[in-house]
């Protein structure tokens, strides 16, 4: 990258948040989004509230208000998402794909350690990012990737049975509503399908790990949509390789191992590996968001706010992927067409953003008056994903 490219990420972040202005109801939320949005991209070395206030000259107050209190709709920002990656990310129908195997849903489930009794949803459970049983919170996401291109769609917040949903009081203090229950984890993956297609996502397939795919509610309710997918399964589940002609116990009709039924069955076995495989994409999208845009760092007491935390952060993990596939086909002007190393220009680490056009605006009811260092606006990150092969 140019040191040209970097400074304009500022003025696109800008236009892009842009697209999502309609979801905020005054234009002190919609600034606030910006702020919010800008510390999540940042070289802050912890990304929670306090500190993107304090880099953006705002009340710590005001910031955590606009995630728990203000009036915006973060269910409409997610869909509004969503559709975005469809028109400008996926295929039409009748369109060519990018590879043999298309638009591919990956669901999967990831962990954050957590102190305390407060934060929504945490106790002690099976912390994958520590490999530990471990106090924590677990979410339950959808991403989907086409040829390099890779998003998360949807997040949700597992809500555990006995210490949470059966202690209504416990949900009331951390602004749980009545109608936010328990559901299994396999359940939530099912909803967020439901979702992604409703907002016009097409899925070519769709693949869980052994966690969903051993569930075989899970996956009678994705054939049922008719949709294609292949899942992780325990080795000893039994399965028929095709459907019995008829209802008998004769021992040709007989479900067998799904292991057996791998070893000697014939399908397209090269199409289901290349699908398999793909899962280990959300494992970057997971690390990207732990490690560059704070994801993990969410500190509140508010279901809410941690709903909303979640959204944002995937709304910057969206702009930095269509950030990087802009920049991945484009070549510096300096660039001679050596493909061999050289010497490399330090870049500034950071993008000034644009000045603010026009005035500040009317203040909405729902906003406290912010104090006057709340005028400085935070910088932007030139943050886009290292890895080759991906488009996050």
């Amino acid at each position: 990258m140019t040191a040209e490219q970097v400074t304009a990420l500022g003025p696109a972040f800008t236009e892009y948040l842009g697209a999502f202005r309609p979801y905020f109801g005054n234009k002190k939320s919609f600034a606030h989004l910006a702020t919010y949005c800008r510390g999540l991209i940042s070289d802050l070395a912890r990304k929670s509230v306090e500190p993107i206030a304090l880099l953006a000259g705002t009340a710590v107050r005001t910031l955590q208000q606009f995630l728990t209190d203000h009036v915006w709709d973060q269910d409409a920002v997610l869909a509004r998402l969503q559709r975005r990656i469809v028109e400008r990310h996926l295929p039409a129908p009748g369109q060519p794909a990018a590879d043999d195997v298309g638009t591919v849903g990956i669901g999967d489930e990831t962990s954050q350690a957590k102190k305390g009794d407060m934060t929504p949803g945490v106790q002690r459970q099976y912390c994958g990012s520590l490999g530990k049983v471990e106090n924590c919170i677990v979410t339950v996401h959808l991403a989907v990737r086409h040829g390099a291109f890779l998003a998360m769609l949807d997040s949700d917040l597992y809500i555990p049975d006995a210490s949470w949903d059966q202690d209504r009081d416990r949900c009331a203090a951390a602004h749980i509503p009545e109608a936010v229950a328990h559901r299994p984890k396999w359940v939530m993956a099912i909803e967020q399908v439901k979702r992604a297609i409703a907002n016009g996502v097409r899925f070519d397939w769709l693949t869980y790990d052994e966690g969903y795919g051993g569930k075989p509610e899970f996956l009678f309710l994705l054939e049922g949509m008719g949709q294609n997918f292949c899942c992780e399964v325990p080795a000893n589940s039994m399965c028929w390789p095709t459907y019995p002609t008829y209802d008998s116990h004769q021992r040709p009709h007989q479900a067998k191992r799904v292991d057996n039924a791998a070893t000697w069955g014939k399908p397209p076995l090269e199409t289901l590996l290349r699908v398999a495989f793909s899962r280990w994409g959300v494992e970057h999208a997971f690390r990207l968001a732990k490690t560059e845009v704070g994801f993990g760092h969410f500190e509140g007491r508010s279901w809410l706010g941690l709903l909303r935390h979640m959204v944002l952060c995937q709304l910057v993990l969206l702009f930095v992927a269509e950030q990087t596939g802009r920049l991945r086909g484009e070549k510096p002007g300096c660039d001679d067409g050596a493909g061999g190393p050289g010497p490399k220009r330090r870049l500034p680490s950071l993008a000034q953003p644009p000045p603010r056009r026009g005035g500040r605006g009317p203040r909405g009811r729902g906003d406290p008056p912010p104090p006057a260092a709340e005028r400085r606006r935070p910088k932007v990150a030139a943050r886009v994903g290292r890895e080759t092969g991906v488009a996050l």
